[in-house]
């Protein structure tokens, strides 16, 4: 199964014919392609190599790649009106992840967005929120790292105050805000971009950021591919004495190794085959359940045992924090004391309403014990991942 879809994406990306196994099944093919987000990717695959799809396979991909120029041209133009808007102004912007690699795909409807990220001066921001609010967008959430607006149907603007959050000692102390990475692309101009090595290298950072979170999705790994031939004479020396300072080099060497797998035609190894199976298993998002184990390895990190972490976890997604709890109760904005008021009635709504979700929850986190924590952080170390930081904050990057 994995070799056909690895195939397709070749295909797609490389317009060379895929080669699907004897007895590729469709029908569990398409659950992988949607639960990753990349039909697009697959049907452009499909149509490169000439192959006849079962008709409800064909309907179905046809109609997520519609789905997807669709959502991809509002994108397009909701972040061109804002950079535009933001040039006028002479306001600061530096574009970041699938905002830049859109642009590097054969067609750009095969690289959709979740949000769209864009690196902002944090002392420009009053300015920013203006012609947010002006171009139709609501902002619901601040957090350590960025400020999120959105406007719908499809449209998620994070403005970010910082490339990693600061909570996140290990990378922090690398980047801080990472303004000292950004290069003005021309004096009539304010846009900054990185150089293709530091894109390259946070591109590498941020795929590690979910790897270790809960998992990465496919998309993820075909940006490498996307970029490399965009930028094939990348200085590999420059690239390896900063992912080493990361202490990211050995993952990017697996990393790479894999890439080797899917896109030149080398030999599995038994790494590349745990890194492919691991990304497969993860969807888009992530698996929830690595996502609670590294919540709890992070923990242990900072001498937290797993079962006072568990109970410390449970009351947290009932007690949310304050920039939480004020996009589900909009009255928190104008008298934020009120949130104890708020807490007390959130916890009798969930209680009296929802008892049923804090019971599947108390379940997940059944799944959440020293034994499979051990297993996580020996599968992450096996990689050449670790958290590598000491502090009690939740790592929500």
């Amino acid at each position: 199964m994995h070799k056909g879809i690895i195939s397709l994406i070749r295909s797609a990306i490389e317009n060379r014919p895929a080669i699907l196994p004897e007895f590729f099944d469709w029908n569990e093919a398409i659950k992988i392609v949607e639960s990753h987000g990349i039909a697009a990717v697959i049907c452009y695959g499909a149509y490169n190599s000439q192959i006849q799809l079962p008709s409800a396979i064909y309907t179905r991909l046809k109609q997520m790649t519609y789905e997807a120029v669709v959502i991809d041209e509002f994108q397009t133009e909701e972040i061109l009106r804002l950079f535009q808007e933001l040039t006028a102004q002479n306001i600061d912007y530096m574009p970041l992840k699938g905002v830049l690699l859109k642009r590097l795909y054969p067609n750009s409807e095969m690289r959709l967005m979740g949000d769209a990220d864009v690196l902002i001066r944090l002392n420009q921001y009053s300015l920013i929120s203006k012609i947010m609010e002006r171009l139709g967008y609501s902002e619901i959430l601040e957090s350590d790292h960025e400020f999120k607006w959105t406007k719908p149907p499809y449209m998620v603007i994070e403005l970010h105050k910082r490339l990693i959050p600061s909570y996140n000692k290990d990378y922090y102390a690398y980047y801080g805000d990472g303004w000292q990475l950004a290069h003005l692309l021309s004096s009539d101009d304010s846009r900054f971009e990185m150089t293709a090595e530091d894109g390259f290298i946070y591109m590498i950072t941020h795929f590690v950021k979910h790897y270790r979170n809960g998992g990465i999705g496919i998309k993820h790994l075909i940006d490498f591919q996307v970029f490399y031939n965009k930028y094939p004479e990348l200085n590999q020396l420059y690239i390896r004495n900063e992912l080493e300072k990361l202490d990211l080099y050995q993952f990017y060497r697996n990393i790479s190794e894999t890439l080797q797998v899917w896109f030149f035609d080398a030999v599995p190894t038994k790494m590349s085959d745990h890194i492919t199976e691991h990304i497969f298993l993860s969807g888009a998002f992530g698996r929830p359940d690595n996502t609670l184990l590294a919540s709890a390895l992070k923990g242990m990190k900072t001498g937290e045992k797993t079962a006072n972490h568990k109970r410390k976890a449970l009351i947290r997604n009932i007690l949310l924090p304050y920039s939480l709890m004020k996009t589900k109760y909009k009255l928190l904005d104008i008298l934020p004391f009120l949130l104890p008021v708020f807490w007390i009635w959130r916890v009798l709504t969930v209680l009296l309403l929802h008892g049923d979700k804090v019971k599947r929850l108390r379940k997940d986190y059944e799944y959440v014990n020293d034994k499979n924590v051990e297993q996580f952080k020996n599968d992450l170390h096996y990689v050449g991942l670790d958290f590598r930081f000491n502090n009690k904050n939740n790592d929500n990057m």
